[in-house]
């Protein structure tokens, strides 16, 4: 499929608020598969492990500690699991060699959200416009790897080890 400039479309997802719209759109480069995640002002771009690191988050306060701007991602009223698919709205993969996430749009009763899924690991997470906006104005995605250590990692589940 093409656009009308005959450069290829690829799969995205767009939420708004009161405050305005994100755009989460998948990109494809020689570096690999990444989730851009856009506000027009603001961009971040997070390969498939970062990704899986943000749905296997049980709270955001984590996440709220590593950016920025935290408030938004506190103060975000959209539950962290849960939200029924939006219709007429494709879901999309990011993978690479060691991972692989699913984003789809879903609607909460707090307003539309971005679902994080890894169904290999059964993990989800779904992210609200405010948290996403707060995500995409933090240029460091280094920061996101503190998600790999323990206790916020994955050795801290019932598959992995002990809570």
């Amino acid at each position: 499929m093409t656009g009308a400039d005959n450069s290829p479309q690829r799969p995205s997802i767009t939420v708004a608020d009161g405050d305005g719209q994100v755009q989460v759109r998948k990109l494809v480069s020689k570096r690999g598969e990444r989730a851009e995640i856009t506000t027009g002002d603001d961009r971040i771009t997070l390969d498939a492990l970062l990704l899986e690191s943000l749905s296997w988050q049980r709270s955001l306060d984590d996440l709220a500690t590593l950016l920025d701007d935290g408030t938004p991602v506190t103060e975000d009223p959209t539950p962290i699991t849960g939200g029924d698919p939006v219709p007429d709205s494709e879901a999309f993969q990011i993978s690479n060699e060691y991972a692989q996430a699913t984003l789809s749009h879903v609607r909460t009763a707090a307003g539309d959200g971005v679902r994080v899924a890894t169904h290999a690991r059964g993990s989800e997470t779904t992210l609200g416009v405010p948290t996403l906006r707060a995500m995409a104005a933090h240029a460091d995605t280094f920061a996101f790897s503190e998600f790999f250590t323990t206790p916020v990692g994955p050795e801290d589940t019932p598959l992995e080890g002990p809570h």
